[in-house]
């Protein structure tokens, strides 16, 4: 009977324990939660800077210029002729080398 009731002494107290940490780490992963910036990241085939409309082109693209309109536009970037050289660079974070 003796270590039965050891064990549930190391059970009360884990609980307490418990009790005690998880609305301190949940607290603080909604801190984190919070500051993550807000990012859209869209990746066309076969458009060009000058095709969309918020960067002076001819075909009208409301959506699009609403969010460069909100957020920021970025004009310094470098892409690859074909797509799969950029998607593998955002896939696996390195540069595209083909050989």
């Amino acid at each position: 009977m003796q270590p039965a009731r050891i064990e549930k002494f190391y059970f009360d107290r884990l609980d307490l324990l418990l009790g005690k940490a998880l609305p301190i780490i949940k607290r603080k992963e909604e801190t984190i939660m919070a500051n993550k910036p807000n990012i859209v990241f869209m990746l066309g085939d076969n458009v060009g800077w000058g095709d969309l409309s918020c960067y002076g082109g001819l075909v009208p693209t409301p959506r699009l210029d609403k969010l460069a309109s909100e957020g920021i536009r970025f004009t310094n970037f470098n892409t690859e002729a074909q797509c799969t050289p950029t998607r593998g660079a955002l896939l696996t974070g390195r540069m595209p080398i083909r050989t």
